[in-house]
């Protein structure tokens, strides 16, 4: 949602979130919406890169000791993220940096 121009992030697989948001969530009543824009739920660092060059960016980053992993796309559009499976979208007007 950082980038200036209108992109759609489409989110297409998710990992497992380490216990400790489910617990969070929980204990504190959070929304699985407000967990996912406030925590990421353990995602971490993202990389968007060309589809041609999603092969070298895994080698590479297998190679340096991280695991990787292809989370969806992104096309021109509305400014939004859209987590499929979970049926969340964030609208530019509904993100911003927490």
């Amino acid at each position: 949602m950082r980038a200036p121009s209108p992109f759609t992030y489409a989110v297409n697989f998710l990992p497992r979130p380490p216990i400790i948001f489910g617990l969070l969530q929980r204990i504190a009543k959070i929304s699985e919406r407000e967990m996912w824009a406030n925590y990421n739920m353990g995602v971490g660092f993202a990389v968007i890169v060309t589809a041609n060059d999603v092969e070298r960016v895994m080698k590479a980053a297998t190679k340096q000791g991280y695991a990787a992993l292809v989370l969806g796309y992104v096309k021109k559009g509305p400014k939004q993220v859209v987590i499929r499976s979970k049926g969340i979208t964030f609208t530019e007007d509904s993100m911003s940096i927490r």
